[in-house]
């Protein structure tokens, strides 16, 4: 049965399968002793976020995917699919090049614009349809052809107008990749930053420093004002979660997982429930301050990975799950705050992966691990000042993705009225 992506189209519109506008998985001819530009599939970033990188093969029997200049890579097994691995072609060394089995090429015919076709098929009615669609048994799903040359029925303009409307969708990119590097920049500050603050201290407060040898015997230099001490002395509690399982209807205490520790800022949003008898949910209750690690994750990049409470949170009783690790500092000696930028700081994370062990493709951290960890400690004065300087980027950081968000809700809604029709580019305006 064909399903109509945009049934709503003005009637002048060429209402037609996508292979009527682009040649779905073309062969072009390829010289067999010779190497091309070849894109795995780890290298289309996710969510359209186009090519990343090239590699170089030859052709061979293999059945590699063949494009050229303009065309557009179609992820077609899962997870890529739902995730978003689509990429257009914008740049390529040689005429042609080769890409992954596992992609299927859109090559926008004559008199039809690249750009326009690629936010076509990357819109929520077309890449929505198309996940529904595909086909093969659990875990190995596959987008087939005839997705393209049958069953989904698009809505295109003419070639002026198709021209016109990518034009305004570059433009709309344009500021939203100046967003992004401008959030990049300031994260890879803040990670030099850090560098130097948990190291050197306040630039231009401190005139002496002593050398301090630390995890893999590498040697940093501190202020001489400062206490190079382990975590276990800084510490007045350190314990795991609870193994409750959650449940679906609410019911007990809202419970921090990993979801919540990898988001930028600790908030109550989506967080899972678990009834705990009285005694454990008092016992596990989050307070100010307390910091929350992931002491187990098949990804390294998430091991110790944390989040401090805020005075929000710790408003509600809230407890944590059993794969976190929960760190009540002294306060009179370290701030939580403190100690979370420390362990997202270069040195923090040097030591955790040290102390990492790994068991059933798990990476895993213990509280006896942790009290080891090395911290350049400067008074609590000062320890204020490291965390205002980092609040402050953090802010920055925040306000900054907040404006990108709103470029991409403008980008979305506008797809939307201009792939339908709801609003019509004015061809006479000069670009």
């Amino acid at each position: 049965m064909v399903v109509k992506c945009f049934p709503e189209a003005p009637d002048e519109w060429l209402h037609c399968a996508i292979h009527a506008v682009a040649e779905v998985s073309p062969r072009y001819q390829l010289d067999k002793d010779k190497e091309y530009p070849f894109v795995p599939m780890s290298c289309v970033a996710e969510n359209f976020g186009g090519i990343t990188g090239f590699e170089s093969r030859k052709p061979d029997s293999s059945g590699y995917a063949s494009f050229k200049l303009n065309d557009i890579l179609y992820g077609k097994i899962t997870p890529c699919v739902e995730n978003g691995k689509v990429a257009l072609v914008i740049e390529l060394p040689y005429e042609y090049g080769l890409g992954s089995t596992e992609f299927i090429v859109l090559s926008p015919r004559e008199n039809n614009d690249p750009k326009y076709l690629f936010e076509l098929v990357c819109s929520n009615p077309v890449h929505g349809r198309v996940v529904s669609r595909m086909e093969g048994s659990t875990g190995r799903l596959r987008v087939t052809e005839d997705t393209f040359t049958k069953w989904l029925q698009v809505a295109v303009p003419t070639y002026e107008e198709q021209k016109k409307i990518a034009y305004y969708f570059h433009s709309i990119d344009i500021a939203i990749a100046r967003t992004r590097d401008e959030i990049s920049a300031t994260q890879q500050l803040k990670k030099s930053l850090m560098q130097q603050l948990f190291t050197r201290g306040i630039p231009g407060r401190h005139q002496k420093f002593s050398s301090l040898r630390i995890v893999q015997r590498r040697v940093i230099d501190i202020p001489v004002d400062w206490e190079a001490t382990k975590l276990g002395s800084c510490i007045s509690k350190i314990q795991y979660g609870t193994n409750e399982p959650s449940n679906d209807y609410g019911g007990g205490y809202p419970v921090i997982a990993i979801p919540q520790v990898v988001s930028p800022r600790l908030e109550l949003k989506d967080t899972p429930f678990a009834a705990l008898g009285q005694r454990e949910a008092d016992d596990l209750r989050l307070q100010q301050g307390d910091v929350l690690l992931i002491r187990t994750n098949g990804n390294p990049d998430y091991l110790a990975k944390s989040t401090v409470v805020s005075e929000e949170v710790a408003a509600q009783h809230v407890v944590y799950a059993s794969y976190l690790i929960r760190v009540r500092t002294d306060s009179e000696r370290l701030l939580g705050e403190y100690l979370n930028y420390f362990l997202a700081s270069p040195l923090g994370r040097r030591q955790a992966l040290a102390m990492a062990n790994t068991s059933a493709g798990n990476n895993n951290i213990s509280t006896r691990s942790l009290k080891q960890f090395w911290l350049p400690r400067p008074e609590i004065a000062e320890q204020e000042e490291i965390i205002e300087i980092l609040n402050n980027l953090e802010d920055t950081i925040d306000a900054t993705q907040g404006v990108l968000n709103q470029q991409i809700r403008l980008k979305r809604s506008l797809l939307q009225n201009l792939l339908t029709g709801k609003i019509r580019v004015n061809l006479e305006a000069t670009s």
